[in-house]
């Protein structure tokens, strides 16, 4: 037995004298992290998630996508803008048929004008076989087609105030609505996070 105790305490000796010499300048923890960066993800939008594709302290790679948010909400949101944009393209598109149309009532109303200014004319120079009541109906017929003249030129003014020097494509209000609809696909593509 005195044999066996010496070689224990030889043994341990000599691995008191190893770790003195080399392993106490090294920590051996359990429950090591390696350094790295932690960086903390948040989504852009709020929402619904439908999954979570990396765990907590898992080394992810750039681009690789990390959450899914329900779209759902987002893609009404883009339906939304799409059928204003829609909207917008065709109230600007009739602002435009508008020009047309009021530039043709200011050709009839023209006519018009031109046919009472005859009828006037022919009505004053046979005075002997017209009655005054009539002379003074076709002056009014001539006012009344000045007057149409004049309200047409005018809604011919505002209509070219709402579309001159601009294209269907540059209207302002068509802007705005392509400008809204950026907006909503921008949340919609938020909806997959990557990092």
């Amino acid at each position: 037995m005195g044999i066996l105790a010496a070689v224990v305490v030889l043994a341990g000796a000599g691995y008191g004298a190893y770790w003195y010499s080399f392993e106490r300048q090294f920590e051996k923890p359990e429950d090591a992290y390696v350094g790295g960066d932690i960086v903390p993800v948040t989504s852009y939008e709020n929402g619904i998630v439908l999954a979570i594709h990396a765990d907590n302290t898992q080394s992810v790679s750039r681009g690789q996508l990390l959450i899914e948010l329900d779209p759902a909400r987002a893609k009404v949101a883009v339906d939304g803008k799409m059928a204003d944009l829609a909207r917008t393209v065709r109230s600007v598109r009739a602002k435009f048929a508008r020009v047309e149309e009021d530039k043709a009532q200011i050709a009839a109303a023209q006519v018009t004008l031109a046919q009472a200014e005859s009828d006037l004319r022919r009505r004053s120079a046979a005075k002997d076989s017209v009655s005054q009541e009539d002379l003074h109906h076709a002056q009014d017929a001539v006012t009344a087609a000045q007057a149409r003249i004049k309200v047409a030129e005018g809604g011919l003014q505002q209509a070219l105030a709402e579309v001159e020097g601009a294209k269907v494509s540059d209207n302002p209000a068509v802007m705005a609505a392509i400008a809204d609809l950026r907006q909503a696909s921008i949340v919609l593509g938020h909806m997959r996070r990557s990092e």
